[in-house]
């Protein structure tokens, strides 16, 4: 869905016209990242042999009718049914949500956002195998063009990284080279570079002695070694 750059919103000022619009970098600026103070996604807790995933996959049936999502429905409904399906099939749904991050459609691209969140929810270090992959898909569409879209990947980047902390901050230096050229090593506006480090900071709150040290020194390098007119950006 091709984005006009300006959103309706209701005006509060009166007059005839109760309506103004918002420009793209307004909608931007509103969003918000914060994976720490922020309620829970609207999932059911699952029961003993439920998933977060299966559930989120229940969710968007009946929100998402488009032919995309209804094409990767049918692909996964065999292997969401428990979390003893979703553990065993994992290489598969993972291979399948690649598949449709890569995709340039608005409203797929949200609920796949989601699943790839809710997958690394139900089998936590399970998911670190594919962790580079996801990221690496997820990262691309930070720099969308679509609010929405810019907005559900710079979320699922954070809760991404929320539910596998307790393996990243072992040592944050690989995470922090992933996303760098999020962070400005690479030239970005700065709405992405605001949205990265927003995502990493919860991270990066937990770090304590030794991988402190290592990860500051690390960044330190980085930015010795960065072109200082990219981090002007």
């Amino acid at each position: 869905m091709k984005d006009t750059g300006v959103a309706p919103q209701l005006s509060t000022s009166g007059g005839a016209n109760i309506h103004r619009f918002k420009s793209f970098r307004q909608r931007i600026d509103a969003i918000e990242i914060n994976v720490a103070r922020r309620i829970e996604r609207d999932l059911d807790e699952p029961d003993e042999h439920g998933s977060y995933f299966a559930e989120a996959v229940s969710k968007w049936n009946e929100l998402n009718c488009t032919k995309d999502y209804t094409e990767f429905l049918h692909r996964v409904r065999a292997y969401h049914q428990s979390l003893a399906q979703v553990l065993y099939h994992k290489d598969d749904i993972i291979c399948i949500l690649e598949d449709y991050l890569s995709l340039d459609h608005e409203l797929a691209l949200e609920p796949m956002l989601e699943l790839v969140t809710t997958l690394a929810r139900d089998l936590q270090d399970e998911v670190l195998p594919y962790y580079e992959r996801l990221v690496r898909k997820i990262m691309p569409l930070i720099k969308s063009n679509t609010p929405e879209i810019v907005e559900a990947a710079s979320n699922a980047l954070a809760y991404l990284f929320k539910y596998l902390s307790k393996s990243l901050v072992d040592d944050l230096r690989p995470t922090f080279s992933l996303i760098s050229p999020l962070l400005g090593v690479e030239r970005q506006q700065s709405g992405v570079r605001r949205f990265a480090a927003e995502s990493l900071s919860f991270l990066i709150r937990k770090l304590r002695g030794d991988a402190l040290q290592k990860f500051v020194e690390h960044v330190i390098h980085a930015l010795v070694e960065c072109p200082t007119d990219q981090l002007a950006g």
